[in-house]
């Protein structure tokens, strides 16, 4: 019960924010809020949601030219993507979930791009991390372990170890699949 009631008004609560917002003009908050509001929509599985959410808050950025906040939107986008395939994995509806990982990878490319333009390790490694995890749904090992290799080396450079276990994790699984296909 405590957590659909604190849910109910964590949306509600963004959702004032962004009312706010839209009277003060304060479009950097309202694409802050918009990226937040669509990670909450994705974690509870709302998806559509989320992608409205992040894509509102992507032409705000451009509008703006927020390339930080721009990266990160693409980032939780391509993420979403991701979620969104698994799940028609799970579903067997492999053709549509193939599909969605293009989507991923695709909108990735433009995350890692600015976060490399950008010099934001930490996020540039998320993002490799997420791409290394496309690529190997889409059985593009060679990119998926460069993709991956890369993600660890920069979390031990910038010592970020809640996300170089999980890089570590999907590099093991990556090598995994490429084992069981030989």
């Amino acid at each position: 019960v405590c957590f659909k009631n604190c849910l109910k008004l964590y949306l509600e609560n963004y959702k004032k924010s962004i009312s706010i917002c839209n009277l003060t003009g304060n479009k950097r908050s309202k694409a802050v809020a918009l990226n937040n509001l669509g990670s909450v929509y994705r974690n509870i599985g709302k998806y559509d949601i989320a992608l409205e959410c992040f894509k509102k808050a992507v032409q705000i950025n451009l509008e703006i030219g927020n390339e930080d906040f721009l990266a990160r939107n693409y980032d939780n986008m391509g993420m979403t993507y991701l979620t969104i395939a698994d799940s028609l994995l799970n579903e067997n509806k492999d053709a549509e979930a193939n599909q969605y990982f293009k989507d991923a990878k695709s909108i990735l490319i433009s995350a890692i791009g600015l976060q490399e333009k950008k010099g934001a390790k930490t996020s540039l490694a998320k993002a490799s991390t997420t791409m290394g995890r496309v690529c190997t749904k889409l059985k593009e090992y060679a990119d998926a372990e460069t993709y991956l290799t890369n993600s660890i080396a920069t979390l031990i450079e910038v010592g970020v170890p809640k996300y170089l276990k999980d890089a570590y994790m999907y590099l093991a699984e990556l090598y995994f699949k490429m084992a069981s296909e030989r």
